[in-house]
């Protein structure tokens, strides 16, 4: 939760898009960068990933540091628990900010 292998990636000289919606754990991500010096090659975004973008989701803390879920809401849902993360498409990221850049390896940590 801290980046480890988006670091590891750009010590090999990789260019990073790390994606981590938890709210908690993106704070150190965006150290990692710094502290390395990698700004230019680390880009850490703070949403979750989905294929349709308009969907409601939410992250829900199951019980320790790491260990948040990501649900579905209905509309009407009432949930106290948990809080709503925006939601970004891998392609549209792709496409809008790296459309010349051509993916060599897609690493993908899902819990």
């Amino acid at each position: 939760h801290i980046g480890w292998f988006s670091m590891l990636s750009a010590s090999y000289g990789c260019r990073v898009l790390a994606f981590e919606p938890q709210p908690h754990a993106h704070p150190f991500i965006n150290a990692s960068i710094v502290l390395n010096g990698w700004q230019g090659r680390v880009r850490a975004i703070r949403a979750a990933v989905a294929d349709d973008t308009r969907a409601r989701m939410k992250l829900v803390n199951r019980g320790g540091w790491g260990n948040w879920d990501i649900s579905e809401l209905a509309p009407e849902s009432d949930a106290d628990d948990g809080i709503e993360t925006e939601l970004v498409s891998v392609d549209e990221v792709l496409e809008r900010d790296y459309p010349e850049d051509d993916v060599v390896l897609l690493k993908v940590d899902a819990e």
